[in-house]
């Protein structure tokens, strides 16, 4: 039992600290270890100091066992009443791991992080009452922070801000490197200005976050990010639009619905309804794509009819233009003569003066829309063995009854087939959110 801890200045081996207990501060400044540093369990009432300190790995696996390979700073399980300071210089030749501990706030505000193919920063489980913070700061005078390995922060909760910035995560293509947040719960999350070189990954799977405030350029490549489950409540940023959240979201290796009815569910509380309608139908894209060409050709249909339910009022466009398309249609096999009259289902016997006309476009609406009868339907249907001439801006076109009997049977499947979708869209049944 200390009233408080000085080291800083030293040149030493190992050291074995299992169980201190330091009343005041536990100062590791400007320490030269070269070898494993060894605090677990440890209680500190003040703060833990380690500025422009270095830190290596034992060349030899030391006799305590360690639940991080190749440790030089080993902190787990502690508890820290103040601030945790790795700044100004400081290096680590081997994994910091302040994983299971309680610490007040947390700073990396400048330094050298080296533990390649492993985890280079572990605080799996780390609860800090404050603020993490990784990166640069300008009242330290530092330019940043270099980790070569895994800065690892799973399960970990962090009451207020998360802040990443001007840190770059180092590996070779094909090792463990980047930043690992799964299940993460933290006030905010800001990612600014970070470099992921060489495919390294970043994972916030399962995450819960208040607000997320980043930028692009600190996103990681296609396929090297993970947001199946993660959850936050607003968006802050340069990019917040839905089609930047998007490029975002096609970062991960597969689809998952989650991110997208997340995303959405922000933007339209954010003011930004048209963004998030775009990031559902971009939603439904993907999910009907993935069964298949079936499916994905099924899927362009009803986007493009219907917004997946999302912009019902589509079906309405696409019945005008039906309609419109058959008016002419149905005039020019009236010029033509290839439409007979029947009553109700049967040519009559002599023309009478009487008989209702054949109005093009009401038929041409009488054919497409299934619920309603206004009797030219009824009254006149193509003469399949006819056939005429029908001059079109001066041009003799031969038009047969059996072609337009098709065609209406193809408008009056249409007229069943887009009311029924409108329907569904209008009553949400083709919404999946």
């Amino acid at each position: 039992m200390f009233p408080r801890l000085e080291l800083g200045g030293s040149y030493t081996g190992e050291i074995d600290g299992h169980g201190i207990v330091v009343h005041g501060d536990l100062d590791l400044n400007l320490l030269h270890a070269s070898g494993e540093v060894w605090f677990p369990n440890a209680s500190i009432d003040g703060n833990l100091n380690a500025a422009g300190g270095r830190f290596k790995r034992s060349k030899v696996e030391p006799q305590a066992a360690s639940i991080v390979k190749g440790a030089a700073l080993y902190v787990i399980n502690s508890q820290i009443q103040g601030i945790v300071f790795f700044c100004c210089g400081f290096e680590a030749d081997g994994a910091v791991a302040l994983g299971g501990s309680s610490v007040g706030a947390l700073f990396f505000t400048g330094g050298t992080f080296n533990n390649p193919n492993s985890q280079a920063i572990n605080a799996s489980g780390l609860r800090v009452n404050h603020i993490v913070f990784l990166g640069s700061s300008s009242e330290f005078g530092n330019a940043g922070i270099r980790i070569n390995g895994l800065v690892e922060f799973a399960a970990a909760h962090v009451a207020e801000a998360f802040v990443t910035q001007d840190a770059t995560f180092l590996g070779a293509v094909g090792d463990l490197h980047g930043f690992d947040a799964i299940g993460m719960s933290a006030g905010a999350l800001a990612w600014q200005r970070v470099k992921l070189e060489n495919s390294a990954s970043m994972n916030l799977a399962d995450a819960t976050v208040g607000g997320l405030f980043d930028d692009s350029q600190s996103w990681p490549a296609p396929g090297k990010l993970e947001l199946d489950g993660l959850t936050y409540d607003g968006l802050a940023g340069p990019a917040i639009d839905a089609r930047s959240r998007l490029r975002w979201l096609a970062l991960q290796p597969e689809y998952y619905p989650q991110p997208y009815r997340q995303l959405a569910k922000v933007l339209r509380e954010q003011g930004d309804e048209p963004g998030a309608t775009e990031v559902l139908i971009a939603s439904e894209d993907l999910r009907y794509a993935s069964y298949g060409r079936a499916s994905a050709l099924w899927g362009d249909f009803l986007n493009a009819t219907i917004g997946y339910g999302h912009k019902p009022l589509r079906t309405i466009g696409w019945s005008l233009f039906v309609i419109l398309v058959g008016w002419p249609i149905v005039w020019a096999a009236k010029r033509a003569g290839v439409m007979r009259p029947t009553f109700p289902e049967n040519i009559p016997q002599s023309s009478e003066p009487d008989y209702e006309e054949l109005h093009p476009l009401l038929y041409s609406l009488d054919a497409f829309l299934p619920f309603v009868n206004l009797h030219q339907e009824h009254y006149w249907w193509p003469n399949s063995k006819a056939s005429g001439d029908c001059v079109i801006f001066g041009h003799k076109f031969r038009l047969r009854g059996s072609l337009v009997r098709h065609y209406l049977w193809l408008q009056i499947f249409s007229g069943w087939l887009l009311s029924a979708i409108l329907i569904a869209g209008v009553t949400g049944l083709m919404r999946s959110d």
